[in-house]
């Protein structure tokens, strides 16, 4: 009888990413942690910062939180939850709904990684498709390392990207590429976090009352939109 290993090592994968990836906060602790990611962003240093330039045009920023990516011999993924908000009619920042990126990638990989990620969406059309559908980034929603700093292409040279994409480990913020992730809207999440079933359009226009756990976290975007737009 032949001996076949490789079969299993998508099972071995499955058991690791099971065990290291730890128990998903709940809606509110969530808010709260993706306030902190957000605000050591805000405290960062320029050349660690999302240029201003970026944030002036963004329609919609996701901030995820612990999203922690296993590998063993040659397959790997990735699992995260967040919240995203958008832009609203008066330049502010709407309430949040929820929503997480999962993924897998194939190369020799191997341990575990957990980080911060935050992607900055340059227009509707690719927010809207998330609140609809499974987002893929890097297929038809082109998505991009995101520049840091001063490290701003001109549009001219290198067309804008729909979404840029920024990860943060060990407290340094940097772009990243998430090509083959996939972005979804948590509706059971938003639910539970407004105490109802609420659609994103509600949350977006206001129609929903904010909870205290999200004053925190837009007030911060509040203030470092304010400064982009300055």
């Amino acid at each position: 009888m032949k001996n076949h290993p490789l079969l299993f090592v998508p099972v071995a994968a499955a058991v690791i990413l099971t065990v290291s990836h730890p128990a998903l906060a709940n809606p509110v602790e969530e808010v709260q942690v993706s306030n902190n990611v957000f605000q050591d962003l805000v405290r960062g240093t320029a050349d660690q910062r999302i240029p201003p330039e970026i944030l002036r045009n963004a329609q919609g920023i996701a901030i995820l939180t612990n999203v922690t990516r296993g590998g063993f011999f040659l397959f790997g993924g990735r699992r995260g939850d967040g919240t995203l908000l958008v832009r609203n009619q008066t330049g502010g920042w709407s309430n949040p709904v929820f929503i997480n990126i999962t993924g897998g990638n194939f190369g020799p990989q191997f341990g575990v990684s957990s980080t911060d990620i935050i992607l900055v969406f340059m227009n509707r059309e690719s927010i809207d498709r998330l609140l609809r559908e499974p987002l893929d980034l890097g297929g038809s929603i082109s998505v991009a390392a995101g520049p840091v700093g001063g490290n701003v292409v001109s549009p001219v040279a290198d067309p804008s990207p729909n979404i840029y994409a920024y990860s943060r480990s060990e407290g340094l913020f940097a772009g990243v590429t998430l090509s083959g992730s996939k972005v979804s809207y948590d509706a059971r999440d938003t639910a539970r976090f407004y105490g109802r079933s609420v659609t994103p359009q509600e949350v977006f226009t206001g129609q929903v009352p904010t909870p205290p756990g999200a004053v925190a976290l837009r007030s911060t975007l509040d203030q470092y939109g304010a400064a982009a737009l300055r």
